[in-house]
């Protein structure tokens, strides 16, 4: 917007205040020199030195002398004394005024007031100091006039409560932060309010907006704003015949751009991405149209909630949980054109599903098909495993009667094994005492020979 801030004087101009003839108070601008001292002028009247040793102001330069003056003091200084004025023959009335340099004053050509960080002025007026400059400038501002506001960065929370229009010198370079994170950054309370050029954040307390549109508050224009970081990016309640365009409502708490109970609106152009509902039309907000906005990474894209007979149309709501969304008697309205690619990712899986079912059928007549031709080789395995574990089962069955018949066989067996060494067994044993019995007649020979030997 380019605001014009340059003063139009300078801070070697005059003010002449406190003279009894009230004509020559004012602001005396310099203007050339006058017997090669400094001359200024304030409409029909000159402050100025004559023959260099006492100042005059007078409606004429050339004059005969002091007393045929307005006022006049004796002085030789090169510029205008402040004090010692005393009233001419001319039209001069006590008290005589004092001099003192004027400040500066400034220009406004963007509106009728012009606002900076340091405070508000209105074109060739003095700036008036303010920490809230904004709503000092609303405040002082009269109906239909508008408010241009600077780039920087503002802290306060401002009421709008008369048919103004505050323009800022844009979005990107105009900060206005919540100095209450309960209240509104904007709130509108009067019809043709026009905001724009503005970035407003901060209010995240609930229910509270960037820019807010109360009941009282209709036929107003929101444009090129960047409302985020609130817990509302901009709310219109209960207020309608209002146009928001072109505004950024991004990565709020809750809702992008809400509306309640809001008819007749226009919400065109509006980006409100990143929030929890995007776009969000609640309880008879009716013959709202909707268009060319994008509403994308939201939980819901838009959503209406018990309102009718809406124009929604060429809107883009896309990685959404739900793209657009009617619900509780939203009836008799207009959705066309508009670009969801999660709803369309879903209607394509489902204009699938009849080819998917298709191919799912096919498949498994396949597999049963393949089932039944490998089924003989699967039988003949099945039945080849089956007698390997009748088998199995017989042998495990018998096992107990098998080891008891071969132990009991084992007994008979080593029985039968001493039967058949019996007779060696006892033929040894016969030879043994044969032995034994001859070995006892052959001692006894022997001692009966020695019995003889002896007698």
């Amino acid at each position: 917007m380019g605001l014009a801030i340059a003063p139009i004087i300078s801070a070697t101009d005059y003010e002449v205040i406190g003279a009894g003839t009230e004509a020559c108070n004012g602001i005396y601008v310099e203007d050339g020199t006058y017997n090669d001292k400094a001359k200024y002028v304030c409409g029909p009247y000159y402050l100025f030195c004559y023959m260099g040793d006492y100042w005059c102001i007078h409606n004429e330069l050339d004059i005969i002398e002091p007393g045929r003056t307005h006022y006049y003091v004796w002085s030789l200084s090169n510029t205008p004394p402040s004090s010692g004025w005393e009233p001419g023959w001319l039209g001069g009335t006590f008290p005589g005024p004092t001099v003192q340099e004027a400040a500066p004053t400034l220009t406004c050509t963007c509106g009728d007031i012009c606002v900076n960080t340091a405070g508000w002025w209105r074109d060739g007026g003095v700036l008036n100091a303010s920490g809230t400059p904004i709503q000092a400038a609303v405040d002082a501002a009269a109906a239909g006039e508008t408010i241009c506001v600077a780039a920087g960065s503002y802290t306060e929370n401002v009421n709008v409560d008369k048919p103004v229009t505050l323009q800022g010198e844009g979005e990107s370079v105009v900060n206005v932060t919540a100095e209450s994170t309960g209240d509104h950054v904007f709130e509108v309370t009067a019809d043709y309010v026009n905001i724009s050029g503005f970035n407003v954040t901060g209010a995240t307390v609930y229910n509270m907006a960037g820019i807010y549109l109360s009941s009282d508050a209709d036929y107003c224009n929101i444009s090129n704003n960047n409302a985020s970081g609130n817990y509302y990016g901009i709310y219109l309640s209960s207020s309608s015949n209002n146009t928001i365009t072109n505004n950024t409502a991004d990565s709020n708490i809750n809702y992008g751009i809400y509306l309640s109970s809001s008819s007749n609106n226009t919400i065109t152009n509006n980006t409100a991405d990143s929030n929890n509902y995007g776009i969000y039309l609640y309880i008879s907000s009716n013959n709202n149209t909707i268009t060319n906005n994008n509403a994308s990474g939201n939980y819901y894209g838009i959503n209406l909630d018990s309102s009718s007979n809406n124009t929604i149309t060429n809107n883009t709501a896309d990685s959404n949980n739900c793209g657009i969304s009617l619900s509780s008697s939203s009836n008799y309205n207009t959705i066309t054109n508009n670009t969801d690619y999660e709803q369309h990712r879903r209607f394509e899986q489902l204009r699938h599903l009849p080819v998917f079912f298709e191919q799912q059928h096919d498949y498994e007549q396949h597999r049963r098909f393949e089932q039944l031709r490998h089924l003989p080789v699967f039988f003949e395995q099945l039945q080849h495993d089956h007698e390997q574990h009748r088998r199995l089962e017989r042998r495990q069955r018998h096992l107990p009667v098998f080891f008891e018949q071969l132990q009991h066989d084992h007994e008979q067996h080593r029985k039968l094994e001493q039967l058949r060494h019996l007779p060696v067994y006892f033929k040894q044993q016969h030879d043994h005492e044969q032995h034994r019995r001859l070995e006892q007649l052959r001692h006894l020979h022997v001692f009966f020979e020695q019995q003889h030997a002896c007698r």
